[in-house]
């Protein structure tokens, strides 16, 4: 496991591969928060020509009030079908998916239900919509941190009937037979690598993005009310390991690093006081020179 303050210090080079066989289709993002979506999200928003980004949080009542990403969907559902939009992107449940047919090609990236938790509950400290002294308990009987996250995202039904045997069976349907590229957090690289090989975008140059580095620990008695309340998106979690629905696309093609362009995108580092931006294969060899005098690690994949 790398620590935090590696991740820091570390840039990750993605070279795409020559592929001949494009996606035409345009591409839909479900984001379960705290699945590393934000670092797919921010360079991708930056690479498609026409996207759109659903804004708001994925149920009501949560951590953060205000309007959903579903409710944000609807309002602007006739904007976005005019704008023939090739990036579609946010917090969405599966519930969208009656508005359209079948003409995205749909992806989504899934944690491990305990360790997604987690990282929501020290997001939500770090940015203060809780604080230490509340009950884990009380945060998520108030919906505060939804319970069952996974599976009511995708059940379909999740915003009116949430975290019950028919949410679960709902939700492995929905991710095995409508979304076409599943892949755990971990592996992310991996999913970048298959877009813009696919899609013909820039090679990456990166950093992650919303890296949590909140220093304290979790109680035995926290971790069990947190088990407790994610038993389904647990279920479904197993149930997709087991099923080998998670993938990790070994592309067999030429790579194409030499003179192409890449995109840079950092949250720590401005190059032309900019985090995120196109820069040439000569330049970022010069980029890269400097940012290892100074101790940053370049790793490709």
């Amino acid at each position: 496991m790398v620590n935090k303050e590696t991740q820091k210090n570390t840039f990750y080079k993605c070279i795409k591969y020559k592929i001949h066989n494009k996606l035409k289709k345009p591409l839909l993002f479900y984001h379960v928060p705290k699945c590393a979506g934000t670092t797919l999200t921010v360079m991708l928003s930056h690479l498609f020509k026409n996207q759109v980004r659903a804004m708001g949080p994925l149920f009501a009542n949560n951590d953060k009030g205000g309007e959903t990403a579903y409710e944000f969907f609807q309002k602007n559902l006739e904007l976005i079908n005019k704008s023939k939009i090739n990036f579609l992107y946010g917090h969405l449940p599966f519930e969208i998916s009656e508005f359209f047919n079948n003409n995205f090609y749909k992806i989504t990236t899934i944690r491990n239900p305990i360790d997604r938790t987690i990282s929501h509950y020290k997001w939500m400290l770090i940015r203060g919509f809780c604080n230490k002294n509340d009950k884990l308990k009380n945060l998520f009987n108030e919906n505060k941190i939804p319970k069952n996250v996974i599976v009511n995202q995708f059940s379909g039904i999740g915003l009116k009937e949430q975290n019950t045997e028919l949410s679960f069976n709902l939700a492995f349907k929905n991710i095995n037979d409508n979304i076409d590229y599943v892949c755990k957090s971990d592996d992310l690289f991996y999913l970048l690598k298959y877009i813009i090989s696919y899609y013909n975008l820039p090679n990456l140059v990166f950093q992650n993005y919303q890296v949590i580095n909140a220093d304290f620990s979790l109680s035995k008695e926290d971790i069990e009310i947190i088990e407790e309340n994610n038993q389904l998106d647990m279920q479904l979690y197993s149930l997709l390991l087991e099923k080998n629905i998670f993938k990790i696309e070994k592309i067999k093609s030429s790579k194409t690093e030499i003179e192409q362009d890449y995109f840079y995108s950092s949250p720590l580092i401005k190059i032309n006081n900019k985090n995120n931006l196109i820069i040439n294969y000569i330049k970022l060899i010069d980029i890269q020179k400097k940012l290892e005098s100074k101790k940053y690690i370049f790793k490709e994949f």
